[in-house]
């Protein structure tokens, strides 16, 4: 079981990450040498160690209430904090967007490099054999990140739904993976509630044909 952040707790991660930045409507500076820090982090583990990142896990926490230990219990606790290290990389290497749009990150990923809908044969922002790379990796943090970090640059100067892919990269599981997999091919998800959600492989996570983007 993965931790699920409730609304409360993902929009701490959110502010987080806002006050992480620089605003120029307000004028605030950000905290740049914090930023650069958890940018320069060879991974989520290095990333724990800055202490922005003990600050996003101590917002989040008490954001979550009651939820926070109900949930954490069943979670592997070096599993939970790698990806929270995760998360503070990714939302540093992520401008922010004070006007979000309401498209997921993967969604954003499987557009044509002009931005349109990606028909069957057309060439994608992120190809396919990368996505299925950032798919498959998803149990281990630091593959998890490394691909995760390639992909920003594909699209972090565009606005995307910041609070769903901060709760996806904290409770990412084969459910998230599947999402992920619709949203990149721009098809609607299965009905929810069909029993099959912990069962079935994204079918994103059986391409092996290396493919450049």
């Amino acid at each position: 079981m993965t931790m699920k952040l409730n609304k409360s707790a993902a929009e701490a991660a959110r502010d987080w990450w806002q006050r992480l930045h620089p605003n120029p409507v307000t004028g605030r500076g950000g905290d740049r040498a914090g930023r650069a820090r958890l940018r320069r982090a060879s991974g989520p583990l290095e990333a724990l160690l800055e202490p922005q990142t003990q600050a996003l896990i101590e917002a989040v926490r008490r954001a979550s209430g009651k939820a926070w230990s109900l949930q954490a219990q069943f979670e592997e606790e070096e599993t939970l904090l790698l990806r929270f290290g995760v998360l503070a990389i990714l939302l540093a290497e992520t401008d922010v967007h004070f006007e979000e749009r309401q498209r997921g990150f993967a969604g954003l990923l499987g557009l044509t490099p002009d931005g349109l809908r990606a028909g069957t044969d057309d060439r994608r922002r992120w190809s396919v054999s990368r996505f299925g790379a950032m798919m498959r990796a998803w149990k281990e943090p630091d593959d998890f990140c490394r691909h995760a970090r390639r992909a920003l640059n594909v699209v972090r100067r565009e606005p995307f739904d910041a609070a769903a892919f901060i709760r996806d990269v904290i409770g990412f599981d084969g459910a998230v993976q599947r999402k992920w997999t619709f949203d990149y091919y721009g098809q609607p998800q299965l009905a929810a509630g069909d029993g099959k959600a912990g069962e079935q492989e994204s079918p994103a996570a059986g391409h092996d044909t290396p493919e450049e983007n």
